[in-house]
């Protein structure tokens, strides 16, 4: 039986003398006419022969070759300047479309209605007018109305899905974060992060989705053996304030304090004091309740500003006899030292991508800080606590030292009470953490080879020691697999949802008075897009998807 031909095995080469005798040239790999610029499928002589004498034959007949030859260069130019003119018409649109996509991609990051396009093009041409007028048109093929930069914002936000997708595929453990905070239009959002180390070790953080439901705040770990849940450390820490009981002096604070910013012509006369008097602060910030990390400002200003507050607070006829009771003041100038040192334990425990055993060191330190604090309290001793020392100088009565120390008992427990969860997982943090001091016959039997070697290398330990343990774990030779995977999975946990809080704010920027209509599948977008670190949309992906234009408006 016979095969059958192809084409494609054949070697056929365009011949240039076919110019000449039949007015062709190659095409994009194929013979086309340059009379019709009709291609056809194969090199084949006999097929171009065939072709040009059916069709023009008779219109060059009379012509000899080097007529031929002639018009051939001809129309061989004018087909060249035909392709040029759609290249850079091509160019122009792609070009006009990225420039789109990145004025897009800006405004939802800087959280701006998508109408500012516009703006931003009108702004865009006057300074062309002005630096370079032969390219204005080139600004005005921009498109940048606010329905082209909501559906470039939905395109971008589905590049960084997508990619975030195809990058999970090669998570080897992974977590999920979950927190729920409520918009302006009173409407639930919940918010998803997912957190994952691919087999590199290298760590990658990003909002997964936003859902219209509620859910306690957590921190979910899988790492494709088993489930651990687990409450985020942040909201634990701030859960433990409360237990100080000192509720009489943020009473007192708080409504005085708002009393002297609700209205503007108090908060006017009140700042005017503070100038008169050479005060050292400037102002007093607001502190509700959800703002609980400001508490240490809001009582470290009070504090510095009370002899102000007091002649205000008698000025408006308003009684505050609290500011004249030195037990009420030491209270307040011990809730100023320890929620100073509480506010200073967060900081360290902020940040995208903190690693549950660097957190947890902290949380173990200032445990043991407290221990300290409160035996040297019990002895009357106020080294720790700068603004205690001071005022126990000016004041007649001596500080309630053993009430303090009992309330600084109190926050000890309950630090230890709160962060029980991690002390379970104590070993595993530790491996992580400090493998060369971990007792092989108290590790897992699938672990003990594996950490002998990794102590007898000295060159591990160096680098160990001149590292730290995050950009150890990516050092681990891949005959360790299984330190490998203990380290990716202590490294996907989340050691707080500082990511999902700072959605929340973004969220909160968007969806203002002002826009309060926004999609929640615009919102969405706009949030994945501003909150996208380890992932940048290829926009240069997007536009070799699309068919360009330029923009209507010239």
């Amino acid at each position: 039986m016979a095969t059958k031909r192809k084409v494609d095995k054949e070697y056929r080469q365009f011949q240039e003398r076919w110019e000449a005798e039949y007015l062709f040239c190659e095409l994009k790999q194929k013979p086309a006419c340059l009379v019709c610029q009709e291609s056809l499928a194969v090199f084949k002589e006999h097929n171009i022969r065939r072709a040009f004498e059916r069709k023009h034959g008779e219109q060059y007949a009379n012509m000899d070759t080097e007529q031929r030859l002639q018009k051939a260069k001809g129309l061989k130019r004018n087909l060249q300047h035909l392709q040029s003119v759609f290249t850079r018409i091509g160019s122009e649109s792609e070009g006009a479309t990225e420039a789109s996509c990145i004025i897009a991609e800006e405004l939802a990051k800087a959280s701006e209605p998508f109408s500012e396009g516009e703006f931003i093009k009108d702004c865009l041409e006057k300074v062309c007018n002005v630096v370079c007028p032969d390219k204005k048109q080139a600004f005005s093929n921009t498109s940048l109305s606010r329905n082209t930069v909501a559906s470039r914002v939905e395109e971008l936000a589905s590049a960084v899905e997508s990619q975030l997708q195809t990058k999970a595929e090669h998570f080897v453990p992974s977590s999920l974060a979950a927190d729920e905070s409520k918009d302006r239009t009173h409407t639930a959002q919940l918010s998803i992060l997912i957190r994952g180390v691919d087999t590199q070790l290298s760590v990658t953080e990003e909002l997964l989705d936003v859902k219209l439901v509620g859910l306690t705040r957590k921190a979910t770990g899988h790492t494709g053996e088993n489930l651990v849940a687990y409450h985020r450390i942040l909201p634990q820490e701030a859960l433990c304030c409360k237990v100080l009981g000192m509720e009489q002096v943020m009473t007192v604070v708080t409504n005085t304090v708002n009393f002297s910013r609700a209205r503007g012509l108090n908060h006017r006369r009140f700042r005017a004091l503070l100038e008169e008097g050479n005060s050292v602060r400037e102002d007093v910030p607001y502190h509700t309740e959800v703002r609980w990390l400001s508490r240490g400002k809001v009582l470290r200003r009070f504090y510095d500003t009370r002899a102000e507050i007091a002649r205000f607070m008698e000025s408006k006829q308003k009684a505050a006899p609290k500011l004249e009771d030195e037990k009420w003041l030491s209270d307040l100038v011990f809730m100023c030292d320890i929620t100073e040192h509480l506010r200073s334990l967060n900081l360290k425990l902020q940040g995208r991508k903190q690693l549950i055993p660097e957190m947890r060191h902290s949380v173990k330190a200032f445990e043991l800080k407290l221990r300290l604090r409160e035996g040297q309290m019990r002895k009357g001793n106020l080294t720790h606590f700068p603004t205690c020392q001071s005022m126990s100088a000016t004041v007649t009565i001596p500080l309630r030292t053993q009430v303090y120390a009992d309330k600084l008992n109190t926050l000890k427990a309950e630090f230890s009470r709160r962060f029980a969860d991690f002390e379970s997982q104590k070993f595993n943090l530790d491996l992580f953490a400090n493998p060369s001091a971990i007792d092989v016959d108290a590790a897992p039997e699938h672990l003990q080879l594996e950490l002998i070697e990794l102590q007898c290398s000295s060159a591990l330990k160096s680098q160990y020691q001149s590292i730290g343990a995050a950009e150890f774990a990516a050092l681990l030779p891949k005959s360790m697999p299984e330190l490998r995977l203990h380290a990716a999975r202590i490294m996907s946990m989340f050691g707080s949802t500082y990511s999902c809080e700072q959605m929340f704010s973004i969220m909160n920027l968007n969806k203002t008075s002002h826009r309060s209509r926004l999609t929640d599948q615009h919102l969405v977008s706009v949030l994945k897009l501003a909150t996208a670190k380890d992932i940048k949309p290829r926009i240069d992906e997007i536009i070799s998807k699309k068919r360009c234009r330029v923009s209507g408006k010239s």
